[in-house]
């Protein structure tokens, strides 16, 4: 016992003592360089680089759901997100503790092998692609990306730490979700009354647009009903909030990523009979009470109703034959990355200037070929490889099945918009990793 309470001081030592030094060092330049209020405001990022080491889930769970506010935060031209703006002091100290607790590096073999395949094969864009500019922001964005993966599934040790994660996830995600509702307090008549559905009539949430918001939403929503069955029946409050938010954003892809994911909640639920009509009668409630404040004149009716009709979705279709005509056009290399803007306009019908696919698949097949594809493919294979080995294992606990089920349903939203550029994607790479290390140190121990 004491043994373990001296290496544990030590660590601790190593830890407080780096995280010292840096902050000695900014304090000393903010304080010789600049006024009072920055040196305060350092002192309190101090503060906060401490709770971060003490806590690391804390500072990770926060980090993802950062990724909900895309928006800048400061005022003036400076394009600073909430996630650009946490992810240097959160992956700092997560860094410092992998150096300090030395936790064992979990490599999976073919998952992160295919991952780092994706990313050489992105760097050969560099020889061919039109736009080379395009091509080398995007590859520091993957970097930052891939890196940001390798690091959070060596940080978080074991799936109790994954909970804190979670939980800390959801409860700020919950704060953020929050503050997209202060406009609709403030002027509810374009949302609730209007019978047509514009700009102005969607939440848009503290994304730039309401379809990525209502995606981040469709991922939350399971996960926040695992913790509310696991944890806290609180926690079906941010269940109520994320389930009238992504109808409130009018998205289809975002409603139809709702309806799958609640229906894959209750199918798990349904080995408990009296949870499972507990909870699924609440969010029927939930859905009903919220589609009928919104659905004045039939207008989010009508949204729904369009998803399958051809004739409303005629532009989306049309940029997927650009896509695919893209795509076997250049099967080998296709495009380069993040260029498919730059060739939009040569295909299909050749009107589509600098448009996005709106299908993360067709759009990985389009700009890096087959070879793209079939490494995307691979990972997200192993992905769900991971999930099921961890449920083969402990079958009593349901964490894998809800995060298999937010992954689900971020995977249905990306026929809808890009997979590849988001974060939320490269989060939910990260935690089911965390599940296939923990499943495999309890077999070791076994």
């Amino acid at each position: 016992m004491d043994m373990s309470k001296s290496i544990n001081f030590e660590k601790n030592w190593l830890g407080y003592t780096l995280i010292g030094l840096g902050l000695s060092t900014l304090t000393a330049f903010m304080f010789i360089s600049l006024p009072l209020s920055h040196y305060l405001l350092a002192i309190g990022g101090g503060l906060f680089f401490i709770l971060i080491y003490q806590r690391i889930e804390f500072g990770i769970g926060l980090l993802i759901a950062s990724m909900l506010f895309e928006k800048p935060i400061l005022p003036g031209e400076i394009e600073l997100s909430l996630t650009r703006l946490l992810s240097l002091p959160v992956l700092s100290i997560a860094l410092v503790k992998i150096l300090t607790d030395r936790p064992k590096f979990h490599l999976a073999k073919f998952k992160d092998g295919m991952i780092i395949l994706l990313f050489v094969w992105m760097m050969f864009s560099l020889i061919y692609a039109e736009n080379m500019q395009m091509v080398v922001e995007s590859l520091l964005t993957h970097l930052q990306l891939i890196l940001t993966y390798f690091i959070l599934k060596t940080v978080i040790v074991d799936d109790k730490q994954l909970e804190k994660v979670l939980a800390t996830f959801v409860i700020a995600a919950m704060g953020i979700a929050l503050l997209s509702m202060i406009p609709l307090l403030n002027n509810p008549e374009p949302l609730l009354y209007s019978e047509a559905i514009g700009s102005s009539e969607r939440v848009t949430g503290t994304s730039y647009g309401p379809n990525q918001f209502a995606f981040g939403l469709v991922v939350l929503l399971p996960i926040a009903l695992y913790l509310s069955l696991s944890k806290h029946k609180l926690y079906f409050i941010a269940v109520a909030l994320f389930v009238f938010l992504i109808l409130s954003t009018f998205s289809r892809g975002g409603i139809l990523g709702l309806v799958i994911v609640v229906l894959l909640s209750l199918l798990h639920l349904r080995r408990s009979i009296k949870k499972s009509l507990l909870y699924g009668g609440t969010i029927l409630v939930i859905l009903a009470s919220s589609f009928m404040l919104l659905n004045t004149g039939s207008k989010l009716t009508e949204r729904i109703e369009s998803i399958p009709k051809l004739e409303d979705v005629a532009t989306r279709l049309e940029l997927l034959e650009v896509a695919w005509e893209m795509g076997t056009g250049n099967p080998v290399l296709g495009v380069g990355l993040n260029n498919f803007r730059e060739h939009s306009h040569l295909y299909g019908n050749q009107t589509h200037f600098g448009r996005d696919a709106h299908n993360g698949y067709l759009e990985v097949f389009a700009m890096l070929g087959l070879p793209g594809l079939i490494l995307l493919i691979g990972i997200l294979y192993s992905t769900f490889r991971e999930i099921n080995r961890y449920q083969k294992k402990f079958p009593d606990n349901s964490i894998a099945n809800f995060i298999k089920i937010a992954f689900i349903g971020y995977l249905i939203t990306a026929f809808f918009l890009s997979l590849l550029p988001q974060k939320i994607f490269w989060a939910l790479l990260a935690l089911t990793s965390i599940l296939d290390k923990t499943q495999q140190s309890n077999s070791v121990e076994d």
